[in-house]
């Protein structure tokens, strides 16, 4: 009897911590997305949740095909050639930066600088604690992603036209969607204007991703070659800098923000921070240990004072002759 070849079952054990994690981010925004919005939005909400996966998915495959990475085949379930717990951590991180959003007042115009802005912030510990968690998968040295191309002196090992890459992705989808939402309610919440802004986001997404408007901004092309590490850090600074800037300036909450109601937009990018410094310094992955503290910490302290300042004031409101007395005193 021939034996059954068990090998693709094999995965290790850091990279199925990362598996279960994403099955737990998946159910934990299908339960956000119930219990927040009234039926109709929530059918939206998780409608924009999987259509990012499949999204991200499409264009990971793209990138997998034109051989600028790939990915470990030794995971549980894949969409082609890419994991799919990547496709929910990178959704799940999506879903939380809308729900931040959606609770703002700023312009239409400036909320995908923000959510894109978040994009990037996520993967500055992601990608390093990701790339070199290094096992070796059928005589081969693999991390849970790898990257083929490269030049001298990366960020951290990674190349930086990946983080812009975080920004774009999150970008141009966010755009749409933001866009598609405002035609959804101005059509009565009708469910077939629903499902097509979702699937033409997708379908204009993924037509910018892969047109000469992302390759300038991710390589600068056609003014530099690809690949050229200058071109990338001018573009990676560029963006950073004007979507934090409009972020700042545009920047206002029109509801307050609640620790245990929304809790979903400060717990996902947090848990995924912890989980990157934990793997960092638990796996000896030495090359991550800086960037997982040196983003992870201000981001994560960003997020709480963002939610204790607006606690603050809700308590003012709230409260104004005890604030009164105080300053009496």
């Amino acid at each position: 009897m021939d034996e059954i070849d068990l090998s693709w079952f094999i995965t290790p054990l850091s990279w199925l911590s990362v598996e279960v994690l994403s099955i737990v981010l998946l159910f934990y925004v299908i339960s956000d997305a119930i219990t927040q919005f009234k039926k109709s939005h929530a059918i939206m909400r998780i409608g924009e949740f999987f259509a990012f996966m499949l999204y991200a998915g499409l264009y990971e495959n793209v990138g997998v095909g034109a051989n600028i990475y790939y990915y470990s085949l030794n995971r549980f379930i894949m969409f082609g050639r890419v994991p799919l717990s990547v496709l929910i951590i990178e959704a799940a991180v999506f879903y939380s930066l809308m729900r931040l959003a959606e609770k703002t007042k700023m312009p239409l115009w400036s909320k995908p600088f923000l959510v894109g802005l978040g994009g990037l912030l996520s993967d500055l510990t992601i990608d390093p604690s990701s790339v070199f968690d290094l096992h070796l998968v059928n005589g081969v040295m693999e991390g849970r992603w790898n990257w083929t191309t490269h030049y001298d002196n990366l960020f951290f090992g990674i190349p930086f036209f990946n983080f812009t890459g975080w920004f774009t992705m999150m970008f141009y989808f966010s755009t749409f969607v933001l866009l598609g939402r405002e035609i959804y309610e101005k059509k009565q919440q009708k469910m077939s204007v629903g499902v097509a802004y979702i699937l033409i986001s997708v379908l204009l997404s993924l037509v910018v991703l892969v047109s000469p408007i992302n390759t300038f901004l991710l390589f600068m092309q056609p003014i530099f070659p690809q690949n050229t590490r200058i071109a990338e850090i001018t573009m990676l600074l560029i963006i950073s800098t004007i979507s934090t800037l409009i972020s700042w300036k545009f920047f206002s909450l029109s509801t307050p923000l609640s620790f245990s109601k929304d809790r979903i937009i400060w717990l996902i990018p947090i848990v995924l921070h912890i989980y990157d410094i934990l793997a960092a310094f638990l796996v000896k992955i030495r090359i991550a240990y800086i960037p997982s503290l040196l983003f992870g910490i201000p981001h994560s302290l960003l997020l709480w004072w963002m939610f204790r300042r607006n606690q603050s004031n809700t308590n003012r409101k709230l409260n104004p002759s005890r604030i009164k007395g105080e300053k009496k005193i």
